[in-house]
């Protein structure tokens, strides 16, 4: 009787620490996860081409003080807060037909449980810490404008799938969707390693875009 009562305690206290390690890891892959995604939507400093006429040659030649403007445009967007809004749970339908690509083949076995996972566990948004200019707020249905597909209030609309991990915790898989009305946006496979004590992403894969 002694003996079945250890063993008992040993299984809870192992799935505890399981449970622990998953959780730990998992608020370090969302730190990484939208250390990314502030990456990609930050403004990009470019130029327009130039207009053609009908034969091909560029009819009006770029200014320094066109130059000028385009930066400073550029600069006072980059230093614009972002608002992004999360849905408050994961959501499983994000990764049902889900597929690895030639560059991530060894995450191959983590895109099968993904598919198979019906995690929709609540997301934590306290414990995710971003750039200091920008925040995160949960997604309420109130944000969509009444008549219209366009977001008010928030800069992104975030989802994101179950979070998975190989049995070592060395890598992860997630898909994360990222758009700025219900009519544009992006889905991403976002591959993640653990190297050196530290979630890096290695691999993304474009699901979707309009």
């Amino acid at each position: 009787m002694k003996y079945i009562y250890y063993l008992l305690l040993a299984t809870i206290i192992g799935c505890n620490s399981n449970l622990d390690i998953k959780k730990e890891n998992t608020f370090q892959i969302m730190h990484s996860v939208f250390a990314r995604i502030q990456e990609l939507t930050e403004p990009q400093l470019g130029f327009p081409p130039p207009p053609v006429d009908e034969n091909g040659n560029e009819i009006y030649v770029t200014s320094r003080k066109d130059s000028l403007k385009i930066c400073e445009i550029y600069y006072k967007l980059k230093k614009t807060k972002k608002i992004f809004a999360v849905h408050s749970k994961f959501t499983p339908s994000m990764s049902e037909n889900i597929s690895v690509f030639k560059n991530c083949a060894s995450f191959e076995e983590l895109s099968i449980k993904l598919r198979k996972s019906n995690d929709s566990t609540s997301i934590d948004l306290s414990k995710i810490t971003i750039n200091k200019k920008d925040s995160l707020v949960y997604y309420k249905n109130t944000f969509l404008t009444k008549g219209t597909r366009d977001f008010k209030h928030v800069d992104f609309v975030v989802s994101l799938s179950p979070l998975v991990f190989n049995s070592n915790y060395t890598k992860a898989m997630i898909v994360v969707g990222v758009h700025t009305s219900s009519l544009a946006g992006a889905t991403q496979i976002f591959c993640l390693e653990k190297k050196n004590y530290v979630w890096q992403v290695i691999c993304i894969k474009e699901l979707s875009i309009s």
